[in-house]
């Protein structure tokens, strides 16, 4: 991993969760000494993608930060195009609804529909999404090259947790599965008792950029409702795509139960 790299992956580690760290937090997180994260972090400042809070000392992301995201919304306005659709979605599924897009080796929520109910999934945007451990994740990787599967298997346990062999394996069974079906699902895998039905979107490449998923708690999903939902995230993933450009249109087979995962 190259110096900019290292660097640049500091800003993968804020989230809503933790939205700011110390200088020693943030060097544990990030598996570098003190110095060479803190050296990482001045080059991020100089550039206005961190910020230090001049009392706690506490690093947060910089204002450098928006006005990119604005300039990539505008250029390609994936959440103006999303949200209507995740609305849609959520609204008919009675479930909250998210959004995420790839960037580089990470996934990660850019809008989340949350459902009404009282007891329900809450998916905050800006979470990354493992690769291994979430609908998304493995919709996304199932249309990928095996080569590209791989790193972004490994990168994704290098940030979260280590996969013993057969856990892999049982991994790779659900990528093979979500190709076949069009949809992944994935159930306690991210957090316990919370499954989720995820198909993948593509751009005016035909390139998968992102997916959209539902979210909900795993006592709900029957294999009733799983072809339900299944059926419902690849309408909106086709929807998504269609306007994104795509002309990618693979027929899906007949949408069919039998968890990998």
């Amino acid at each position: 991993m190259s110096t900019v790299d290292k660097a640049l992956n500091l800003l993968t580690l804020f989230s809503h969760d933790q939205p700011e760290f110390g200088l020693s937090e943030l060097s544990r997180r990030s598996g570098h000494d003190k110095a060479t994260t803190l050296r990482h972090a001045r080059s991020l400042i100089h550039s206005g993608l961190l910020e230090q809070d001049p009392q706690s000392r506490r690093y947060r992301l910089g204002a450098e930060i928006l006005r990119l995201a604005n300039l990539r919304e505008g250029l390609y306005p994936l959440r103006a195009l999303a949200h209507p659709i995740a609305t849609e979605l959520s609204v008919a599924c009675q479930e909250t609804v998210h959004v995420s897009a790839r960037a580089g080796d990470n996934l990660g929520t850019v809008l989340a529909h949350e459902s009404t109910h009282t007891l329900r999934v809450v998916v905050e945007p800006g979470l990354q999404m493992p690769w291994h451990a979430t609908a998304s994740g493995i919709a996304l990787l199932a249309h990928l090259a095996s080569t590209e599967q791989a790193h972004l298997l490994e990168t994704s346990q290098q940030t979260h947790s280590t996969l013993t062999h057969d856990a892999l394996q049982r991994v790779h069974q659900a990528v093979e599965q979500a190709a076949i079906r069009g949809y992944a699902v994935s159930s306690d895998r991210l957090e316990h008792g919370v499954s989720g039905v995820a198909a993948a979107f593509f751009d005016n490449r035909n390139i998968p950029i992102g997916t959209i998923a539902v979210a909900l708690s795993s006592a709900e999903l029957s294999e009733t409702r799983e072809r339900e939902l299944a059926d419902a995230v690849i309408r909106a993933a086709d929807l998504l795509s269609a306007q994104l450009g795509a002309t990618r249109r693979k027929p899906h087979p007949p949408v069919s139960t039998g968890r990998a995962m």
